[in-house]
């Protein structure tokens, strides 16, 4: 059986998510609902992100599905990502 995890993300670059595995899906309806009930919290983090009020454009909303596998082969990238983002937060 294979497991597979299944994200709607507003943040992640299309680019960033091929490069981890995902492949991009189509966003269901229910997804859509729940981003729409988080809307405020995404609203305050897009802000916080920005240092201004700002207000996300859901438009360029998108939904990545990938197998936990391909996440464990691809480890030691993402390991990577994570300390260059953590080096470039500290600049």
């Amino acid at each position: 059986m294979l497991q597979q995890s299944k994200r709607t993300r507003y943040i992640l670059n299309k680019r960033t998510a091929e490069r981890l595995g995902f492949t991009e899906v189509k966003t269901d309806f229910v997804q859509k609902v729940v981003l729409a009930y988080n809307y405020v919290n995404l609203t305050i983090a897009h802000s916080m992100a920005k240092a201004k009020l700002s207000f996300p454009n859901l438009s360029n909303l998108r939904t990545y599905e990938v197998e936990l596998s391909t996440l464990a082969n691809r480890k030691e990238y993402i390991l990577q990502l994570k300390e260059k983002l953590k080096s470039n937060i500290a600049k």
